[in-house]
């Protein structure tokens, strides 16, 4: 489930260019601060995963 997240906050992040470019700067801000919070969350359960 870690994994997956951060597979998700990756793509979240990669795509936020696209509405940067496309003058919606409030839609690729919010798209990275959800990115930051997978990602948070993802490493979390990845390393309370490895014990």
């Amino acid at each position: 489930m870690g994994l997956l997240l951060l597979g998700i906050a990756v793509v979240l992040l990669f795509s936020s260019p696209t509405w940067f470019t496309r003058d919606q700067t409030a839609v690729a801000v919010a798209q990275i601060v959800v990115a930051v919070l997978l990602a948070a969350i993802g490493g979390f359960l990845v390393r309370r995963a490895r014990g």
